[in-house]
């Protein structure tokens, strides 16, 4: 009896025994064992030194799912994320919290910065602060903790949408203040009315008033407020006319 075997059966048995073959070696000969570890941003690199237990190991036996949260338990790392570099080398970049906005101490004075989790974080001097809007109303907090604040809470993930949905809106965005229980006011440069809003809304009255203003061109002439509050309707105020003596 002749036993044949078709020609891409024979190749795939070939190349899965070169392939194991070609695995085991690289294990047992230590090919793919960590020996270098590159960190970016480079102040970070100092704190890759919890690797150094791991070095010499092979690079797909090490948990560094773990290691990872070494770097993620610093206050200004969003995130860490790592890339293997074939064939004993892995490289870790590190993601800074950003600012999102920022916001004046309760002494009218001092200001902090607020990041996209809503954390008070150190404001970097060169950062350019006129591109991000300022929130008022709040009471001081520790740093790398959260106001406490409900409205703060329902602002943040709207500012995130949009300054990534309507960036234009995002930078004319010149202050938020918080102090009312039960809304927000909202400043715009260029804008010489202030607008009123629920805090949970701001993204989508945006975008309404967007609509408004390009669409129906009001005449806004002496027009102090626009209330946003109501579904169906924008009501706006006007400045009294002083009496004529």
């Amino acid at each position: 009896m002749i036993l044949r075997m078709r020609w891409p059966f024979f190749a795939m048995a070939v190349m899965l025994l070169l392939f194991m073959g070609g695995g085991a070696a690289a294990y047992y000969t230590g090919f793919f064992n960590l020996h270098r570890v590159s960190v970016s941003p480079e102040k970070y690199a100092d704190q890759a030194s919890n690797l150094d237990s791991v070095r010499g190991k092979n690079i797909f036996g090490i948990p560094f799912d773990q290691e990872l949260l070494y770097f993620i338990s610093e206050p200004m790392v969003q995130s860490a994320s790592l890339k293997y570099e074939f064939p004993d080398a892995v490289a870790i970049d590190i993601e800074e919290a950003k600012p999102l906005a920022l916001a004046i101490a309760q002494d009218g004075q001092s200001i902090y910065a607020l990041d996209e989790r809503g954390r008070v974080i150190l404001r970097e001097s060169q950062a350019p602060a006129f591109e991000l809007p300022i929130i008022t109303g709040l009471k001081d907090s520790p740093l790398y903790t959260v106001p406490k604040n409900p409205r703060l809470r329902l602002i943040i993930p709207q500012l995130l949408q949009i300054r990534k949905d309507h960036q234009d809106f995002y930078r004319l965005i010149s202050s938020i203040d918080l102090s009312a229980p039960d809304s927000v006011t909202v400043k715009m440069d260029g804008m010489s009315f202030i607008v009123i809003m629920f805090a949970g809304e701001m993204c989508a009255n945006c975008e309404r008033l967007r609509q408004f203003l390009l669409d129906i061109n009001p005449d806004l002439k002496d027009v102090i407020a626009i209330d946003m509050r109501s579904e169906k309707q924008i009501i706006a105020t006007r400045k009294k006319c002083q009496k004529q003596s």
